[in-house]
C-alpha cells in the first residue's frame, strides 16, 4: 500500500528555534515573555511577508481548527479559535503560532509518494517542524523563567501546561 505524505526541506529543532528568534525579534515584543500572536498574525506578518494572507472563516473542513494554504501564502482559522486566541487561551494561541510556522517554514514543501507505512523522521516532517516553531516561538528557551512550576510559566507565557511541558521535554532531548 502505498501512502502520500509531505516531506519538508530538512530542519533541526535548533535550525526552528533560530527562525522563532527572528520573528520574535521583528515582531516588536521579542523580549516579552508572552509573544502576542494575534497582533503578529495581523499587523506585522504582512509587513514581512506582503503575499501573505489572513482569514477567519467556516469554510475548513470537519474538525479542521486553521490550516495554511502555502501556495496562496494564507493561513485560515476558524472564527471560535481566533476568538479564543485573541481571548488568551494557550491552545488556540499555539494553533496560530503552529500555522505561522508552516507559512514561513515551508515554501518549499514537497507530496513524495512513499511505499509502505514507515513514518518520515521528524526533521523532515513539515507538521512536526511547525509544531517545534509554534513551541520555540511561544515558550522561548532563552526567556524561560528557572525555578517555576510549568503551570506558572504557561499563565507567564499565555500557552498551555502541556506546551510548557513539550518544550521542556524538548530541551532535555537536546543535552
Amino acid at each position: 500500500m502505498s501512502e502520500l505524505n509531505f516531506v519538508a526541506v530538512p530542519r533541526s529543532r535548533k535550525d526552528i528555534r533560530r527562525w522563532a528568534e527572528v520573528v520574535r525579534s521583528l515582531s516588536g515584543n521579542g523580549r516579552e515573555p508572552r509573544f502576542d500572536i494575534v497582533r503578529f498574525v495581523e499587523l506585522r506578518l504582512p509587513l514581512l511577508d506582503e503575499e501573505a494572507a489572513f482569514a477567519v472563516t467556516d469554510d475548513l473542513g470537519p474538525g479542521i481548527h486553521a490550516c495554511t494554504d502555502i501556495r496562496a501564502r494564507c493561513i485560515m482559522i476558524r472564527p471560535e479559535i481566533y476568538e479564543r486566541a485573541v481571548a488568551g487561551h494557550g491552545r488556540d494561541r499555539m494553533t496560530l503560532a503552529h500555522e505561522v510556522g508552516h507559512l514561513l517554514l515551508h515554501t518549499e514543501v514537497q507530496l513524495a509518494r512513499r511505499i509502505g507505512a514507515a513514518p518520515i523522521e521528524a526533521f523532515r516532517d513539515p507538521e512536526w517542524q511547525a509544531k517545534a516553531f509554534a513551541g520555540e516561538l511561544m515558550v522561548p528557551r532563552s526567556l524561560y523563567p528557572t525555578g517555576k512550576h510549568p503551570a506558572e510559566v504557561a499563565t507567564l507565557l499565555g500557552v498551555s501546561v502541556d506546551a510548557v511541558s513539550t518544550q521542556l521535554r524538548a530541551w532535555k532531548r537536546e543535552r
